[in-house]
């Protein structure tokens, strides 16, 4: 083969790759790590049915506020579901001033109200 024309090859290979790194794949594009808006209409709590990281925002790939270890209590403000149907609840730790959100499949119990974030 050819030189030059295994350059090309080589070049195209390369540039090929140099585009894919730099479009998001489509779990990262179909959101951004913001916050809904909440409000403080929920009365209830749940307590962690083992040791998850609360949230940002309600999506597993965003940042991290704290990390929860097993039993740990947290007061629920509200309730939202995120892009794909997943229920979040947005919460302040016991005993903290420490607020983000938790997917409600981190809990073993939950009691009380669960208001709709607005």
């Amino acid at each position: 083969m050819p030189f030059r024309k295994l350059a090309s090859i080589a070049a195209t290979g390369i540039l090929g790759a140099t585009l894919g790194l730099a479009v998001p794949t489509a779990a990262q594009a179909s959101h951004t790590c913001r916050s809904p808006g909440v409000t403080n209409n929920g009365d209830g709590y749940g307590i962690m049915k083992g040791g998850y990281n609360l949230k940002v925002a309600p999506y597993s790939d965003c940042g991290n506020v704290a990390f929860l270890g097993k039993g740990t209590k947290l007061y629920f403000w509200c309730l939202s579901f995120n892009e794909y149907g997943t229920p979040w609840m947005y919460g302040r730790v016991a005993g903290t001033s420490t607020y983000g959100w938790m997917s409600i499949e981190n809990f073993s119990s939950m009691t009380g109200n669960r208001g709709i974030c607005p």
